[in-house]
């Protein structure tokens, strides 16, 4: 092993270059000669600075370590054994890389140090971490659930016993935390101290050495040697000399430096006014007290003295990173694969990952070579996947927060990641990438893929991978939010709506399943629990600008007009840059009858993202109106160059023309628009609307068969279908079979109820009593939902029930203020037309 020097990704291999020339060193009371190992990390300023608080001096602790490590007091420990991973570089893969490469090479009575300084949380007692530098991101809110995703998280589980493994050979393992410096983290003082007791209640045989007991905060600060953390800057000192004592024969015992750091840590962080300690240092175990950590000369002890005393304090640049050691690229050279590999670096420096000229190509060639050592090769793959698995936590990372970017909800975005994590697994130690982390976000980021697919077709695929992921991991808030929006493309807002709530309580700080109920809420048009939702989502993330827009569209809704804009315009507030912001903008103005602001306002979307297909659709509707046909050529000419990435954007202005009733144009654009995508189920069923207006029923019935083949999910495109079968097809018994089942899917819906009513009644006469009760549930479901008054009409009409006829008709005048005449030109009302009653009656309303 070497100190590792990483200032880009596609040198992370350095960190095995030279394992010759290792100096053995005396330990304990033994005469053989032993190895000592060292893997340092150190996270003071972490990757995700939004969700961790950053701690000042843990680089300096590091150093300060390694410095006493080669040091005649440490015992000269070469350099080559001692992996000082820092920040950037501490990385929980590179973390477990020199674990493995640390276990690969320990025999019996060599010394191995741990050391972590930094972080640690807990999702609960069974589930505890060291934080390293990549560990997951919380936008908005620090939520602990996120360490289910595995990114960024060293499991003590994991982390005792690999400890355990080497105590059984004889390894004598020393084991160092210094991770409760701050307990602003996400699980809170509650999550440090289940950390602490993880660290402590189950010993691998190990010497333990942690920097405070359970329920207090180590410290850190500029009066502990410039810039240190109050133990480790004692705990060096002891270790130099200071703790060699009763008696003091120039060595420092285990039991020697504990007591001296406990008394020192104590006396500087004794509360008078409490008259207790802030922070005491634990160790374990006292049966090893008498085993020397440090051999020290009197002279060394003396000086050591001398300059404690008068020790001033000051200021110290702490974000200073070591680099030191050498790489692989050496070893590649000495066997005649220098250009292989440096083509092999090229790529990944290149962010060629994949591909047949990809670095994952370029590795395969390099492993299929015979001069390639086992040890060349772990270390080969370690460097792709080491990029590989960076891009995929990115991924995962901007879903957690809840990111909304455009390319998040892209097919082809999540299908990337499945790539490069299936390539990651195939070439990655188990230890670096646990199985079980692998294979639930493997499926979830599949579930994501389907979830965005080209139509909807994979929206049940997507659904069983995220289930097959939650079985694996049932409290992780990440999987169960995903489930909910696949069930949302779905249709399923009730059961979305339930994942939902369940992530909310697993994850209560993560704003997006609060985000997503409130959404169901808005998509079934209940406006008031939906804006009670947007607004407890902006509680836990105010900077997430989506909420401000659904907010302004909201409060457009409930006709809160002012409130709408004030929405909109604090969104671009927060966000001046962000296009999406001003196109709704753009749209509330129009909405508002505002067309100067709104015009403008698109103008400046297209200043911000010139590929915006919703403001350039929207400047040539205006354009169309105010007949200014001589320039709409060239912003659909820049629709079509856009259509060739997203074919949406033709969809887009095809919608464009059936808000203007030119429905021949958008028809003529829908097709452009299939020929580009033939699975774009809303581009079907908006060529079937086009007919429909044109009162083209078999061929409206045609595309909206089609779209409903495409995404048999969407209750729209399937009522479509049905109600061009009932009202003009007179396809009555695929009407019956359509109703039937959205009753089923959607059994809270009045009107499909009463569709389904009105299906039976017409299909056959005989069927009334069925369809009644169908006209009956519709009314208990809603009782300002006409069709179910004017189906019992019809059914008392076919029944020859005069007076409950003029009942129910009673209702639809009270409901919509008038019988209308195609109500009463349904054949099942020619029973009772010649009634003198009715006749009255209808006279009474104008017929």
């Amino acid at each position: 092993m070497t100190i590792l020097k990483y200032s880009l990704l596609f040198i992370f291999a350095n960190s095995m270059a030279g394992l010759q020339g290792q100096n053995p060193t005396v330990t304990s009371n033994t005469n053989k000669t032993s190895t000592t190992y060292a893997l340092l990390c150190g996270v003071g300023e972490y990757k995700n600075k939004s969700t961790y608080k950053t701690l000042r001096f843990v680089d300096e602790d590091m150093k300060e370590f390694y410095d006493y490590l080669i040091s005649p007091a440490g015992g000269k420990v070469d350099s080559a054994n001692i992996d000082l991973l820092i920040n950037k570089t501490a990385t929980k893969e590179l973390f477990w890389n020199s674990m493995i490469n640390i276990m690969g090479q320990v025999k019996d009575n060599d010394v191995v140090y741990i050391y972590f300084a930094g972080h640690g949380d807990a999702i609960g007692p069974q589930h505890a971490y060291l934080l390293a530098y990549d560990a997951p991101a919380a936008n908005g809110g620090k939520e602990k659930n996120h360490y289910f995703t595995g990114i960024g998280v060293i499991n003590l589980n994991d982390l005792k016993g690999a400890i355990s493994q080497m105590t059984l050979q004889k390894v004598k393992v020393i084991f160092i935390s210094d991770a409760c410096r701050s307990n602003e983290i996400p699980g809170g003082q509650t999550g440090q101290n289940q950390v602490y007791e993880k660290i402590v209640e189950k010993n691998a045989g190990e010497i333990q050495l942690t920097s405070c007991s359970s329920g207090q905060v180590a410290v850190e600060d500029y009066q502990w040697g410039n810039g240190r953390s109050v133990f480790s800057w004692h705990l060096i000192n002891g270790l130099k000399g200071m703790a060699d004592d009763n008696p003091e024969n120039e060595k420092v015992t285990l039991g020697e430096l504990y007591n001296y750091v406990k008394k020192q840590v104590q006396y500087d962080r004794f509360d008078a006014g409490k008259e207790e300690y802030l922070q005491t240092p634990y160790y374990c175990c006292s049966e090893k007290d008498a085993q020397v950590l440090s051999l020290v000369s009197f002279e060394d002890k003396k000086r050591l003295q001398s300059l404690l005393k008068n020790y001033g304090t000051g200021s110290k640049d702490s974000n200073q990173l070591v680099s030191y050691g050498g790489g692989i690229e050496y070893e590649m050279k000495a066997i005649g694969l220098e250009s292989e590999y440096q083509y092999y670096l090229n790529a990944i420096h290149n962010n060629q990952l994949l591909g047949e000229k990809g670095a994952y190509a370029s590795l395969k060639d390099l492993l299929s070579n015979k001069k390639v050592t086992p040890y060349l090769a772990r270390e080969l793959k370690f460097q792709l996947s080491t990029v590989l698995n960076e891009q995929v936590n990115e991924v995962i990372n901007r879903y957690l927060q809840s990111n909304d970017k455009d390319s998040v909800t892209e097919h082809e975005y999540y299908k990337n990641a499945v790539r490069k994590l299936k390539v990651c697994i195939e070439i990655t130690d188990p230890i670096l990438l646990n199985p079980q982390d692998a294979k639930s976000n493997l499926l979830f980021l599949e579930g994501m893929a389907c979830w965005s697919s080209p139509g909807s077709v994979q929206l049940s695929a997507g659904l069983a991978k995220l289930d097959s992921a939650i079985a694996i991991k049932p409290e992780a808030a990440y999987l169960i939010n995903a489930k909910g929006l696949v069930l949302r493309s779905m249709y399923e807002y009730e059961k979305a709506n339930e994942c939902f709530h369940q992530a909310h309580l697993l994850a209560p700080n993560w704003m997006y399943p609060v985000f997503n109920m409130a959404s169901v809420y808005e998509n079934q048009g209940n406006y008031k629990e939906s804006e009670v939702l947007y607004l407890q989502a902006l509680a836990l993330d105010a900077d997430y600008v989506s909420i401000y827009r659904r907010l302004a569209w909201i409060n457009y809704e409930l006709n809160k007009k002012d409130s709408a804009l004030y929405y909109c315009k604090k969104g671009i507030s927060l966000n001046p840059q962000k296009a999406n912001s001003w196109v709704t903008l753009a749209h509330l103005f129009k909405k508002l009858d505002q067309p100067d602001s709104a015009q403008f306002c698109y103008y400046r979307t297209l200043q911000l993202d010139s590929t915006n297909y919703a403001a350039i659709c929207n400047i040539i509707s205006f354009k169309l109106a105010a007949d200014q046909t001589d320039s709409v050529e060239i912003y659909v000419d820049r629709i079509m160059q856009i259509a060739k990435k997203d074919p949406y954007a033709i969809e887009y202005l095809a919608d464009t023309y059936i808000g203007l009733e030119k429905y021949g144009e958008a028809i003529m654009y829908l097709e452009k628009c299939l020929q580009l995508d033939s699975l774009n189920d809303e581009a079907w069923f908006d060529k079937g609307l086009c007919f429909f207006k044109q009162w083209d029923y078999e061929r409206a019935e045609e595309s909206f068969k089609k779209a409903t083949e495409l995404n048999p999910y969407n209750p729209l495109w399937t009522d479509y279908l049905g109600f061009v079968y009932l009202n003009y097809l007179q396809k009555y018994d695929r009407a019956v079979s359509i109703y039937t089942k959205l009753v089923e899917r959607k059994p809270n819906m009045a009107a499909y109820h009463s569709r389904l009513g009105l299906a039976l009644l017409k299909s056959d006469n005989q069927l009334n009593a069925q369809a009644e009760s169908y006209f009956k549930r519709c009314m208990e479901l809603d009782s300002t939902y006409v069709g179910g008054y004017k189906g019992m009409a019809m059914v008392m009409a076919v029944r020859g029930d005069v007076k409950a006829c003029i009942v129910y008709l009673d209702e639809v005048v009270r409901i919509q203020g008038f019988v209308d005449i195609d109500l009463m030109a349904h054949t099942e009302f020619d029973v009772v037309k010649k009634n003198g009653r009715l006749k009255r009656y209808l006279k009474k309303q104008g017929f």
